[in-house]
């Protein structure tokens, strides 16, 4: 069996499953494990106007999904329903734990078989998370959370690839094109720039990060494009060769950053390690309990402060360094 929601939901490849039958399955997986009540099924279904009808039509939903899944695959419990899945047979499961395997090969120091792994990682996605649920807030914000982790998983792409010495500049900047506002991509754009012998076409980019941020967000660069910039300008023998330890630290620049009066300024070695999805509670169980705001065309949440000793989240690298969490949600 398998079960695909990286793209339009699919069991064993076949998409014929009925609209409802794709949602109640689709908002199944995403609490794998864990009871979801019949109530939970009807607001995926209907939101707040669900018709009289409501239990008999979910019951119908279940009813069908075992038949196309095998009779054990939807436990009922006394409070409602749970999938029996294994990991294995749901490609959000396997690309959480290809990334994962990823990140230990990353520790290891072997960027090519990171890379190796991350390419498997991102060829399960066939189109949008979870189409479906778009209409749950429940789904929307799962959808958010696998997204931000496909974001990151494509820049720790870039940044292993770089470190087994590859030339990553046309990749950087189509990474750039398509993600603007992430700083983790302009960092990795001016430093894939630098290593091939264009120091100026790499400080070019960095300005064009700076007026980026400034006209769309109002911001300024955070501390790791700064940093770059300044060992750039100094020629820093850090930056043509990735150290032993590059990659190793996920976001510990910002991390540093951001999180006490402690932190210490990111140097420029660490500023060149690998950009990865959180390894959190987020990450593990599928519940984010940390909302960062955050302003423009999109606001996927990710893991802050205190999820996890030296993680706070992926993609734009500084930007909850300057901007304070809102509120926590549970």
């Amino acid at each position: 069996m398998a079960v695909s929601l990286l793209g339009p939901l699919q069991v064993d490849g076949d998409e014929r499953l009925s609209p409802r039958d794709r949602v109640v399955l689709s908002a199944l997986v995403i609490r794998s494990g864990d009871v979801l009540s019949a109530e939970q099924l009807a607001d995926a279904l209907w939101g707040e106007d669900p018709p009289a009808s409501w239990p008999k039509v979910v019951q119908g939903c279940v009813a069908r999904l075992r038949r196309a899944l095998g009779r054990d695959a939807v436990q009922t419990t006394g409070s409602g329903y749970r999938l029996t899945l294994t990991d294995d047979e749901i490609d959000v499961r396997r690309f959480e734990a290809l990334v994962a395997r990823a990140r230990a090969l990353t520790g290891a120091g072997e960027h090519d078989r990171a890379a190796a792994v991350l390419g498997q990682a991102l060829g399960l996605w066939r189109g949008t998370a979870l189409p479906d649920l778009d209409r749950w807030p429940d789904g929307r914000t799962e959808a958010g959370r696998l997204d931000e982790l496909r974001l990151g998983a494509q820049e720790a792409l870039l940044a292993e690839r770089a470190a087994a010495g590859r030339d990553v500049v046309a990749d950087a900047s189509a990474l750039v094109a398509a993600q603007p506002l992430r700083e983790t991509r302009w960092h990795l754009l001016a430093l894939a720039l630098y290593r091939s012998g264009r120091q100026s076409d790499a400080l070019a980019a960095l300005r064009q990060a700076r007026r980026t941020l400034q006209e769309e967000l109002g911001l300024d660069p955070g501390q790791q494009l700064v940093d770059l910039e300044r060992a750039i300008l100094n020629h820093d023998a850090d930056l043509v060769v990735p150290t032993a330890t590059a990659g190793r630290d996920l976001g510990s620049a910002r991390t540093r950053v951001s999180s006490s009066t402690t932190a210490a300024t990111p140097t420029a070695s660490s500023a060149a390690a690998t950009r990865w999805p959180p390894a959190c509670e987020c990450f593990a169980t599928r519940r984010c309990s940390w909302w960062p705001g955050r302003p423009g065309p999109a606001s996927p949440p990710w893991c802050g402060p205190g999820s996890s000793p030296g993680w706070s989240g992926p993609g734009d690298t500084s930007w909850s360094s300057r901007r304070a969490p809102t509120r926590a949600v549970r």
